[in-house]
C-alpha cells in the first residue's frame, strides 16, 4: 500500500513539474519565419514584413506584432486543460479598447521545444461562389529571439 502512495506522488510532482516546465518554456518573445497553408505540402518562409511576433508573458497576458509593427493587438492567453491548445483573448487593438471575448482554444501547440514553437489553427473555408465549407489546418512556424 505504502508503495503505491509513494507512485501516486511522484506521478502528481512529475505532472506539475511539467505543467510549470512547459509555460516557462512557452513564455518568450517568438518571431514568425514560416507559414504553411492547408494546401501546401512544405512551409514556405515568411516574408518579414508580415511575420507575426508573439510576446507570451509568465502573468499570462501577450502582445501579437504584424506588418513591422503597425498592428499591435494585446490580451490574455492561456492553455486549455490539457495544455494541448492555447486560447488567445485580445483585449487592445493599436490602443483601442476591445471588449473581451472568451471563446474555446483553438490554437493546436504542434511542438514547443526551448528554441521553437510550431502552431497551428483549424477553421471553415467557404469557397467564393459556393456555400460548401472546407476544413482546414495552417501551421505557423516560430523561432525564439534572441
Amino acid at each position: 500500500m505504502n508503495r503505491y502512495v509513494w507512485i501516486l506522488l511522484g506521478i502528481i510532482l512529475v505532472s506539475m513539474k511539467t505543467d510549470t516546465d512547459k509555460t516557462k518554456m512557452i513564455c518568450a518573445k517568438w518571431v514568425q519565419f514560416a507559414f504553411k497553408q492547408y494546401d501546401q505540402n512544405t512551409p514556405a518562409p515568411t516574408a518579414k514584413a508580415s511575420a507575426l511576433t508573439y510576446i507570451l508573458k509568465e502573468d499570462k497576458t501577450y502582445e501579437e506584432l504584424q506588418y513591422n509593427g503597425m498592428l499591435k493587438i494585446a490580451g490574455k492567453w492561456k492553455f486549455a486543460e490539457d495544455q494541448k491548445k492555447l486560447l488567445f483573448i485580445v483585449t487592445n487593438v493599436n490602443g483601442q479598447t476591445q471588449t473581451e471575448f472568451e471563446g474555446k482554444p483553438t490554437t493546436i501547440i504542434l511542438k514547443l521545444t526551448p528554441d521553437t514553437l510550431i502552431i497551428g489553427e483549424e477553421e471553415y473555408l467557404t469557397k467564393a461562389g459556393s456555400k460548401e465549407q472546407l476544413f482546414i489546418h495552417n501551421d505557423q512556424y516560430f523561432v525564439k529571439a534572441k
